[in-house]
């Protein structure tokens, strides 16, 4: 129940030291993992993303059971989760891209690899390829930042910073199961 100043919700993660970030164009990055989500309906979380130095996000996977364009399957709190990614390019802009859906429960095989700034993102036999915005102070991370919304209408949930609001807002709309298990993982990291 982790949350920051500018978070969405709980965080529960793992991620590159600060001492050791440095830009996507300066590293090799490959990271997989079969992902195993058991989340209410309606449920939203992130299971990885690539994060700048800065408040911004260059990569984030997401998986969500909430309405939103362009994810697969978008009837919010139906049990079928969208699992989509979206990656900000060099202009700035966010390339969205469905990859395929399960339900709560369910399991997927995932890879993401940054190659020196061109980064793929694979699942389901989909693949979203770009080369991304560089930021010197980049970071992988990984874990399950869940970022539950009313799912009808994507109206945010909770408080920025405030556990406790996103606690009385999970509850109101139904958020009780929330847990992300990583298994067969591999990280490799090569610097320039």
């Amino acid at each position: 129940k982790v949350t920051t100043p500018n978070g969405n919700g709980w965080r529960h993660e793992y991620k590159i030291k600060e001492e050791l970030r440095v830009a996507m164009t300066d590293t090799y990055e490959f990271f997989s993992a079969n992902i195993k989500v058991d989340l209410s309906d309606g449920g939203k979380t992130i299971v990885a993303q690539h994060h700048a130095g800065d408040t911004g996000t260059i990569m984030k996977l997401y998986v969500a059971d909430s309405s939103e364009s362009d994810i697969g399957e978008s009837t919010p709190g139906n049990g079928i989760f969208g699992v989509y990614v979206r990656i900000r390019n060099t202009d700035g802009d966010e390339e969205k891209k469905a990859l395929g859906t399960i339900r709560s429960g369910d399991s997927f095989s995932f890879e993401v690899i940054n190659n020196y700034g061109v980064v793929s993102v694979s699942a389901f036999g989909q693949k979203l390829e770009t080369e991304v915005e560089d930021d010197s102070e980049s970071y992988l991370k990984f874990g399950n930042y869940l970022q539950s919304q009313y799912p009808d209408g994507n109206k945010d949930c909770g408080e920025h910073g405030d556990s406790d609001s996103f606690a009385d807002c999970f509850d109101d709309i139904g958020i009780t199961e929330s847990k992300v298990t990583m298994t067969n993982v591999t990280y490799e990291r090569i610097e320039r």
